[in-house]
């Protein structure tokens, strides 16, 4: 204090800054507020549950059944990714590509959680295929539509919402149409086969099939495929704790 100030007064000229670092208040994951301890799991507050959790991951089950739950975690997110990113071109008209972002973190996040948080190069593949069959998959509709359009009068007859309905003309045997329907090749298993392959072949090709003029789109589905890749990167588990709540977890060393 200086000379010439009462014991009561203010003083503006000299501003004092508590230094005192508070804790976390809720866990990291669950979002449960944290009681009376708390522990750190790679740097996130969690509370004791939580990491009892992220402990029995990482002990609990074989890699082929991470892999499995994994993939059909993955699968599902980008069927899911490729049926809103449809949706959204036909019910709008426009290729929103920035919905391959979402579809790449969506796919990222489910393997992520189908591994139980493992992460490493197999799931990063695994990643960025399913990625990638997500984003085309809404293009399958487009080419069955202009297969259609392009098919002889007959194959497209045969084609048609009746004959998918299951309607079958009825002809007398002797007549005209009776021959014909009598002489249609039937469609083998080898060929059924054959034709998905190539619908897949033109599906996972059509991002490329713009040249230049679809430069962006590529650069964006290579942006998504890149989240999807480090979503699964391998990261150790590191646990500390635990530390009382109110109180700050010490500083890392440098």
């Amino acid at each position: 204090m200086s000379e010439g100030t009462s014991p009561g007064a203010l003083q503006f000229d000299k501003a004092e800054f508590g230094t005192e670092r508070r804790g976390p208040a809720e866990c990291g994951q669950c979002r449960n507020p944290l009681v009376s301890a708390y522990y750190q799991i790679n740097g996130q507050p969690v509370c004791e549950r939580c990491k009892l959790q992220a402990q029995f991951d990482q002990s609990s089950g074989s890699g082929a059944g991470r892999f499995v739950a994994a993939a059909v975690f993955g699968g599902i997110a980008a069927l899911a990714g490729s049926a809103i990113w449809y949706a959204v071109r036909a019910t709008t008209g426009y290729e929103v590509g920035i919905i391959a972002i979402a579809v790449g973190l969506m796919v990222g996040g489910a393997v992520r959680a189908g591994s139980k948080r493992r992460g490493g190069p197999l799931y990063q593949v695994l990643a960025v295929v399913l990625t990638y069959v997500g984003i085309c998959a809404q293009y399958v509709p487009d080419i069955v539509k202009a297969i259609r359009d392009q098919a002889p009068p007959g194959v497209a007859a045969s084609a048609s919402p009746a004959a998918d309905a299951g309607a079958t003309p009825v002809s007398a045997p002797g007549s005209p149409a009776g021959e014909a329907s009598a002489g249609a090749p039937a469609v083998s298993a080898g060929g059924l086969l054959v034709a998905l392959g190539l619908l897949l072949a033109l599906a996972l090709a059509a991002p490329f099939l713009g040249g230049f003029q679809n430069i962006i789109g590529v650069l964006i589905i290579g942006f998504a495929l890149w989240q999807a890749w480090k979503t699964n990167r391998r990261v150790p588990l590191e646990i500390e704790g635990p530390f009382r709540v109110g109180s700050p977890p010490p500083a890392p060393a440098s």
